[in-house]
């Protein structure tokens, strides 16, 4: 990942200059080389600045989501960031369906393994007369 955000930059780079040599290289007047070189630098920096500040945008986003999703599992309350409407905020309350759903469905699975150990336990000493009667038939 981090060589293919170097090689993006790099290419853009790359294209920045040669856009600017093909200007500077193809055309003979002087006032719209310098205007389509200013142009293709401008063009070049914005494009560049977006790309830092979205790419900090989406960490500090990816940072907040694993520090509410870590806050959900360790049940934290997270009340304060679920009545604004943000992304954040929409991904908080899935998060909180999904250990809703979670919960209750270890649970379910809690209760239906005691209700096997129990009834595991029960046919066992239903059975517990009987044992010594299968013992001398066997031996």
């Amino acid at each position: 990942m981090k060589l293919c955000k170097h090689m993006l930059i790099i290419l853009n780079i790359l294209l920045l200059f040669t856009g600017i040599y093909m200007v500077l290289s193809l055309l003979q007047n002087t006032m719209v080389k310098y205007m389509l070189v200013s142009i293709i630098l401008s063009l070049g920096l914005i494009n560049l600045g977006s790309y830092l500040y979205f790419r900090r945008r989406f960490i500090c986003f990816s940072n907040e989501i694993c520090q509410n999703t870590e806050k959900i599992l360790h049940r934290h309350s997270i009340k304060h960031q679920q009545n604004k409407e943000t992304l954040t905020s929409k991904m908080i309350m899935e998060l909180e369906k999904v250990q809703d759903i979670f919960s209750f469905q270890l649970t379910e699975s809690r209760r239906e393994k005691k209700s096997c150990r129990k009834s595991f336990l029960n046919s066992h000493t239903k059975l517990r007369p009987l044992l010594p009667i299968f013992k001398s038939i066997v031996i």
